[in-house]
């Protein structure tokens, strides 16, 4: 992938925040590079109720139903803010190096959370709609982060 830019995040973070980025630019990095901002800005309990609150309108302004079955997904949400405040604890730098540094890392794999729990639990309508805790293993991302090379920090 190519590197983010500064100019790349501050966009994709303003238009996600003002309701104008567009269906086809929501992507799975771009879920990372919102959620990672997010974490950096609030608490971590803060940033999850942004977030929820965030993704459900910008769902509803393109046209997808937030139901049990599309949509806003709390389990990943949640999922992914417990991981993204502990990779923020981890890998010390400014938005732009942690977030290049994310989406190059194996935190980015969309498949990741079926690491913690299986396909049934994961995309049940319970989990869609309330946080579940994983069914396969315990939630602990210290394997997937990648240390950071003093040269990225400074």
């Amino acid at each position: 992938m190519t590197p983010l830019t500064d100019h790349f995040l501050e966009s994709l973070i303003s238009r996600f925040l003002a309701g104008t980025l567009l269906h086809h630019e929501w992507t799975h990095e771009a879920h990372l590079c919102v959620g990672l901002w997010h974490v950096l800005q609030y608490p971590q309990d803060e940033a999850l109720v942004h977030l929820r609150q965030r993704i459900t309108y910008f769902n509803t302004r393109i046209g997808i139903e937030n139901t049990t079955n599309s949509g806003y997904h709390e389990t990943l949400t949640t999922f992914y803010v417990q991981l993204l405040a502990f990779y923020v604890q981890q890998v010390p730098g400014k938005f732009l190096q942690q977030a290049n540094q994310l989406i190059a890392s194996p935190l980015a794999d969309r498949s990741l959370p079926l690491t913690f729990y299986s396909r049934e639990l994961l995309f049940s309508a319970t989990a869609r709609a309330q946080w579940v805790a994983p069914d396969l293993k315990p939630l602990i991302f210290s394997a997937y982060i990648v240390p950071t090379p003093p040269s990225l920090t400074d």
